[in-house]
Formats: structure tokens, C-alpha cells, sequence
């Protein structure tokens, strides 16, 4: 039989699930309750709410505060939080530093690390994947495989740091690992949209505005079946071809 190391012996679980009653039968949670001071949270303090220890790690600063809530095969580990009203169930994984504020959430085999945020409902889903620095907000949803873990903001007013400032998502193949990965236009003159192009791991560029995804080629096409012939406003079309031109520049396309 193997013996216990040191290491082991002075190292207290950090917190304890408690019992509560919970609205949905279906799926009983238990709460956090603190065993050992660490970070900001203190002894006998509550946290939020998991379907067991699996799902959070007794070592690290990770914790999850007020309502938040880690249920199925999810992990959370790491210095990583979760507050407010956040949510992570299936596979996800959140670690390194990462963060989950208000009612951000996650699904689908995402993983959450570095020191990204997911704010207000943004959510990553699929297999996708947010590390670096980047910052998800607004109804912002990443999915597919997209790796992002460029410094920018996605979901919210332009900041200067290269934004996304649409409630819309990216859910496809999307890689941006730096910021000129990413290009954003507009807003259109037609519709007040963005359109983004960005580079993923089967197209050199790769277009999404409002409900369109798709190349490049196909973007060019959706514009001249929908804009060309407006008479009335001639100046979506060429909006839109401006665009074209400042996406083969900025890509280095021909």
C-alpha cells in the first residue's frame, strides 16, 4: 500500500458540498461551502452550485461565486472563476485564469484557459476553444473548432483593441491567434451590421455578417444577387465591393 507524501497530509480540502433545496428535481446540486481561506474567500463562506467534487478542483484558486454553476462531466480548475449567474455543463473545461461573469456560459466539449473572459451571455460551445487574452461579450457565441486566443474583444463597442462589436458568433473553423487574424467592416450602410473575415484552418479568409457564412468568393456573390441591382441605394452595392477590396489587401489575396 502507498504511503500518504507530506505534501498530502498538509493540504486540507478547500471546500465541502452541502445539501440544498433545488427546484428541479431532476437535477439535484449541491452548494460550495468553504473549508480553507484562500484567494478573496473565507472560511464558511457559500459558493455556487456543482453535481459533485468532479466538477471543481480542490486545489488552485478556482472557486465558483454566487450562482454560478458546474454540472455534468464539466471541470473547473486552476485560478479559474466563475460569478454571477454563469453556466458550464457537458465536457467544458475552464482553467489557467480564466473568467465567466454574469451570465456567460458554456457547452458542447468548450474549453475556457489563459486569461479569457466570457461576460454578460456570451457563450463558447462546440469544440471551441478561447484562451490568450480574448474577451467574449454580449450575445457573442463562439462555436465549431475556432481557436481564438488573440488579444481582442468580441461582442461589444470598438475599444481599440480589434472588436467584434456585433451580437453575432463565429462557428466555424475559425483560427485567429493575433489580431490581424481578424478584420472587421462597417457598419453597413444596408443593415448597420459588421462584417467580419478572419482566417480559419480550411479557407485563407473566411466572411461573416448577420445570418451569411462563407468565402469570400460567395460573399462577393450574395452581394451582387442582393445589392447590385438596388436602384434606390446604389451605395450598399459599392459599400460592400469597398469591403471586398480592403479584405484582399488586408489577407494579401489576389
Amino acid at each position: 500500500m502507498g504511503s500518504i507524501t507530506s505534501k498530502e497530509k498538509i493540504m486540507p480540502d478547500k471546500y465541502q458540498l452541502v445539501s440544498v433545496e433545488n427546484p428541479n428535481p431532476d437535477q439535484p446540486l449541491f452548494r460550495l461551502k468553504c473549508l480553507t481561506a484562500f484567494s478573496d474567500v473565507q472560511v464558511g463562506q457559500l459558493g455556487g452550485f456543482v453535481d459533485s467534487p468532479l466538477n471543481l478542483s480542490q486545489t488552485g484558486n478556482c472557486w465558483l461565486y454566487d450562482s454560478a454553476r458546474a454540472v455534468g462531466n464539466s471541470v473547473v480548475s486552476g485560478n479559474a472563476t466563475m460569478r454571477g449567474n454563469t453556466f458550464i455543463q457537458d465536457n467544458v473545461q475552464l482553467s489557467g485564469n480564466a473568467r465567466m461573469l454574469n451570465y456567460a456560459y458554456g457547452v458542447k466539449d468548450a474549453a475556457i484557459t489563459g486569461s479569457a473572459v466570457l461576460d454578460s451571455v456570451a457563450c463558447v460551445t462546440d469544440s471551441a476553444q478561447i484562451g490568450g487574452t480574448a474577451r467574449l461579450t454580449g450575445r457573442f457565441v463562439l462555436g465549431g473548432t475556432s481557436n481564438i486566443t488573440a488579444p481582442i474583444v468580441l461582442g461589444e463597442a470598438d475599444n481599440g483593441l480589434g472588436v467584434v462589436p456585433n451580437n453575432t458568433g463565429i462557428s466555424t473553423d475559425a483560427i485567429i491567434t493575433t489580431a490581424s487574424d481578424l478584420l472587421v467592416l462597417g457598419p453597413a450602410l444596408s443593415s448597420g451590421r459588421y462584417t467580419y473575415a478572419y482566417k480559419t484552418a480550411s479557407h485563407p479568409v473566411y466572411i461573416t455578417v448577420d445570418c451569411f457564412n462563407g468565402t469570400l468568393e460567395q460573399f462577393i456573390e450574395m452581394v451582387r444577387i442582393t445589392h447590385q441591382k438596388n436602384f434606390m441605394h446604389p451605395e450598399y452595392y459599392y459599400q460592400y465591393m469597398g469591403f471586398v477590396e480592403q479584405i484582399k489587401t488586408h489577407f494579401s489575396l489576389t
